[in-house]
């Protein structure tokens, strides 16, 4: 019983392993940035202490004088916990005395080795002293050690899988980095106290060591055929990794690039090795032939694998469309695709998995000691690790493209036969092995070379079954005919390519398309709404290069003296002269040699660099992409606060169309947290600017016309509405006080070691889920700025006597075009246009205007039409009942709008989790309530002062009170009594206390109509 529950310890600490690894990769990786080679050297680091510790304890844990080995194992495992519950700590100390390097990339390498060594050195190699420990500890005989090995190190990585899975999918979302690191701690910790138990109870009595130092007749004696065992245990943990590598670049590149893509791709790694290790474990091995048919079953599934590649982007498209977009969908759709993934590759990384079990059980004999056997063969193999992860998953893309660098490690596969070959008995047979070997290295190098076409415009992009079609194929036929590969580069940080769609270049980053000519003009605005508020700008940063569009505008400003661009991909750099006809032939202008671009993640050249920019902005890629969370980060935001001159702006661009409402609350909290001044603004398309500064911001119209003439041909030449340079305050969504007001009981941040934002914008990219701004966002607003708010104006409020009435018209028919963003921008612009001119505006229709006239105090007579309206019984529920709508009017409410992909979130809600009524936008109660036609106008006038106060209109909610009716008992009369109280109480706790009631019961609608008579009688 003892002997098992040590078993399943094995199991345990391979998952607290890689919950470690998956943890301390997300602290380096914002230490060391987001860039492949960051990861790649933090694997490297990883392995290397593994190593280490493999080869150090398995050749001296003989001079241990504890008997049990089983109980140094418990005191590992215990060290290995206290070190996790400090490394939190740990890591902020390192951080502080040892800041991150300069932008020279040889020298950043150097110091996030020594870094990553520092913070990850002590535990990796403690770890690595486990496998040597336990196949001594648990080893009950010689005979029964190979068998106890394998299964150790299958057991050890079957909890490394879970590990994997649990810590990407669940574990960092749920917990936030130091409590996952907390509670696996205590983990580890209650392992190393129960195995002293176990030692207290039972000691073990092997000692590990063999019947005789050599054994003479093993068919592995020689000393150069047991070099050639090492050289392909050290090769084997080369491939290993490299194509581990490669496989998480192909699968981001086939179903998107997040976080749990890598996560899922390792799983399926471990799984593998996992699984061929117990299955070779459970069989007495002793020719070298087996280990011979193994490599040669490796090398063909290989190149099978190899074969089916360019067919997996379709596969998974397939596995897409199976799904309906819905939240309940996604744990089902991330099953088939692990599924899948392993059932892909099982068979090939099974047999990898073979590998060190039959090592070891053919040079078992050559030492006294088991533990010193497991020791070299690991400290070997991974030795292979560090380079496969720093060589193969890394510097081999800047020789080959992908599909080269899978070559390469079938070549590698490949070489290893003729090793192995050497190692069976008998002349002719080796000589005939070995030919076989050589042949199969001449049928690799001919393999053909992978199609880029199946892999852009990736199918991925497809997310709905067609309609009409059984079958993808017309639907993935449409979408290639418009494309054209005209760029395509396999770089070792993204698969960059560039597509002509429809006459006009698309870049994609890793399959996703990141710019295009459908969202030209959002893209420019990212450039023109930081330039409209800052004066003569000399510098800019730029996060993230896209297609160049925003870079080549700052680079013709004439003030800018330089413009940096930090661009992880360098493809995206050499793609740049492709969206030249986007750009005014950008590369062949004069102020093209402005740019510096630095092939680095922006948090790096930002914390090592000590210049001042006037303007930093940030186009990144969408928040579920993995690494682009961190832009969202409170220490981020804090780095670029730094970095600003006095006045200096950032603008962050960031897309609602895949983001859930509370995802866009929390982004938009963050930056309240850094900044004393932020204002968003939306040029429409389903996506927010975010502009933040130090200093408060101030409109200058001759600043304005002064960018127009400067760089305003750009908008002029495609007809943007922006062309006038006014138009720019008119999209003002949120004020500084308004921002305020909406974050102020939403208290989450994003920060990074308490990410959320990537999961929650990869739940709504899968479901369909966008934010309407309007009604998600400015909802919110229940109440008007007091006069003493600071930043209670908008932009163009102090602009009143440069304005005139053209201003407010214009702003209207443009606005009206662009969505949604008029339905909360109009109300304030029709309320400065008649109350700054004598003339009265001929929009909106004639009974808004009325309903609107008299909320504001503009005039004592009660809209007629509302009255009538209450008459008339044929009269549409959803019309008349627009501020019935429950938490969702407020919202407060879990409430959602699909979209499809790509598509823009301006549609009105239409939740299928709320009823039709609701999601339509009127009352679930009711419509043939006694009280019903009395409430009608009431109701009208709170829909109409909810459309004032979050356009930032000062609105009187006495005079929606005094329209509800004085004898109110129905439920319908109910809800709209308890959403003027919670409007009027502002969402404090009471206000939330009332959304809480269930107004089906007697007692709670008499409660809130107790209150409602107080409030009615304190007006």
């Amino acid at each position: 019983m003892l002997y098992r529950l040590a078993f399943l310890f094995v199991i345990m600490t391979g998952f607290t392993g890689l919950v470690y690894q998956v943890t301390w990769h997300k602290y380096l990786s914002f230490y060391l940035g987001s860039h492949a080679m960051a990861a790649s050297l933090v694997l490297a680091v990883f392995f290397l202490f593994l190593s280490l510790g493999y080869s150090v304890l398995g050749r001296n844990i003989h001079r241990i004088r504890i008997k049990n080995k089983l109980f140094v194992y418990g005191i590992i495992e215990a060290l290995i916990g206290f070190y996790a519950l400090l490394s939190p700590q740990i890591f902020h100390l390192l951080v502080a005395w040892l800041p991150a390097g300069g932008q020279d990339q040889a020298g950043d390498f150097m110091l996030g080795f020594v870094f990553t060594t520092l913070y990850i050195g002590i535990p990796t190699f403690l770890m690595g002293t486990t496998i040597p420990v336990l196949t001594q500890a648990l080893s009950k005989s010689f005979d029964q050690s190979h068998a106890t090995h394998a299964a150790v190190y299958g057991l050890n990585t079957l909890g490394a899988v879970f590990g994997a899975l649990l810590a990407g999918f669940v574990l960092i979302d749920a917990w936030g980095l130091p409590l996952t690191l907390l509670n696996t701690g205590i983990l580890n910790i209650l392992i190393g106290l129960v195995t002293w138990l176990i030692w207290k109870a039972r000691p073990l009595a092997f000692a590990g060591t063999a019947p005789e130092p050599v054994d003479r007749s093993a068919p592995v004696s020689n000393a150069g055929w047991v070099a050639l065992l090492y050289a392909v245990s050290f090769a084997s943990g080369f491939y290993v990794f490299s194509l581990e590598n490669l496989m998480i670049r192909l699968a981001g590149l086939i179903i998107g690039s997040s976080g749990y893509t890598f996560a899922m791709i390792v799983a399926a790694f471990i799984l593998g090795i996992a699984l061929g290790s117990l299955w070779v474990g459970r069989r007495r091995i002793d020719s070298p032939r087996f280990f011979l048919w193994v490599q040669i079953a490796l090398l063909a599934s290989s190149v099978a694998l190899y074969l089916l590649v360019p067919s997996l982007p379709e596969l998974f498209a397939r596995v897409r469309v199976v799904f309906a977009p819905s939240y309940i969908n996604i744990p089902l759709y991330w099953s088939a695709v692990f599924v899948l993934f392993t059932a892909i590759l099982l068979v090939p990384v099974a047999l990898m998995g073979m590998n060190l079990p039959l090592i070891f059980n053919y040079l078992r004999s050559r030492g006294l000691f088991l533990s010193q056997t497991v020791g070299r063969i690991y400290a070997v193999n991974t030795l292979g690790s560090v380079l496969g992860s720093l060589v193969g998953g890394y510097l081999l893309f800047f020789v080959f493209n992908w599909d080269g660098v899978y070559r390469f490690n079938l070549i590698l596969i490949a070489l290893t036969l003729p090793f192995i070959a050497l190692l069976t008995s008998g002349e002719k047979v080796r000589r005939a092995r070995f030919a076989a070997s050589a042949a199969a290295i001449v049928v690799v190098l001919l393999l053909p070379r992978w199609d880029d076409h199946a892999f852009l415009p990736s199918p991925a992009l497809i997310t709905r079954a067609p309609a009409t079609a059984t079958s993808l194929e017309p639907t993935l036929e449409s979408l290639r005919d418009r494309a054209t590969l005209e760029f395509v580069y396999h770089g070792p940080a993204a698969h960059i390519g560039v597509l002509d769609m429809d006459g006009s270049p698309q870049l994609h980053i890793n399959g996703n398309p990141n710019t295009g000519a459908i969202d030209w003009e959002l893209r420019a605005m990212n450039a023109m709404y930081p330039l409209s508020f800052v004066r003569n700008p000399k510098s800019v940063f730029v996060v993230g290069l896209g297609g160049g569009l925003s870079t080549s505008i700052f680079a013709e400003m004439p003030s800018v003296e330089n413009v940096v661009v930090s661009e992880i991909a360098i493809g995206a750099i050499k793609a740049l002269p492709y969206f030249d006809v986007q750009n005014d032939d950008f590369t062949t202008r004069p102020y093209y040699d402005k740019v510096r671009f630095v092939p680095a993640d922006a948090i790096k050249v930002l914390r090592s660099s000590s210049e001042q920019f006037d303007i930093i902005v940030s186009e990144p890629n969408h928040p579920w992409v993995a690494g682009v969370e961190n832009l969202f980060t409170v220490e981020f935001l804090t780095e670029v606060r730094e970095r600003l001159t006095d006045g200096g702006v950032y603008c962050q661009w960031f897309p609602l169309f895949v983001s859930e409402p509370d995802t866009a609350l929390t982004v938009l909290n963050t930056f309240r947290q850094v900044f004393p001044e932020v204002r968003v603004f939306s040029a429409g398309g389903g996506t927010l600017s975010i502009l933040a500064s130090e200093r408060p911001l101030r409109a200058d119209a001759e600043w304005l016309n002064q960018v127009n003439k400067q760089v305003g041909h750009r908008l002029e030449a495609n007809d943007s509405d922006f062309a006038d340079p006014l138009f720019v305050l008119a999209t003002e969504a949120l004020n500084d006080w308004s921002l305020t007001s909406i974050v102020e009981h939403y208290p989450a941040t994003q920060t990074f070691e308490f990410p959320v934002v990537a999961s929650a914008a990869f739940r709504a990219k899968f479901a369909g889920i966008g934010t309407n701004f309007t009604d998600r966002i400015a909802d919110r607003l229940h109440s008007i700025a007091p006069e003493s708010a600071l930043g209670g104006d908008m932009l163009y409020e102090p602009l009143r006597d440069q304005l005139d009435e053209q201003f407010f018209d214009d702003a209207h028919d443009k606005l009206t075009r662009r969505g949604e963003i008029a339905r909360a921008s109009l109300p304030r612009l029709w309320y400065h246009r008649t109350t700054w001119f004598e003339s009265e505006p001929d929009w909106p229709d004639e009974n808004s205007r009325a309903t609107l006239a008299y909320l504001t105090g503009l005039s004592d007579d009660f809209p007629s039409h509302l009255h009538e309206l209450a008459k008339d019984p044929s009269a549409e529920p959803g019309l008349i009942e627009a501020g019935l709508i429950g938490e969702q009017a407020l919202g407060t409410a879990d409430a959602r709008v699909p979209v499809s992909s790509g598509a823009v979130a301006d549609s009105e809600p239409s939740d299928p989790t709320l009823p039709a009524s609701m999601a339509a936008g009127r009352s679930t109660s009711a419509t043939n309530s006694d009280s019903g036609p009395e409430l009608r106008p009431a109701a009208a006038l709170y829909h109409s002062y909810r459309q004032l106060i979050r356009a930032q209109v000062p609105a009187n909610i006495g005079r929606v009170i005094a329209e509800v009716p004085a004898e109110c008992d129905s439920r319908q009369c109910a809800e709209l009594q308890r959403l003027i109280l919670f409007t009027t109480l502002k969402g404090d706790k009471q206000g939330q206390q009332l959304l809480e009631l269930n107004l089906d019961d007697d007692t709670a609608r008499e409660r809130v109509d107790a209150l409602f008579r107080q409030l009615r009688a304190s007006r």
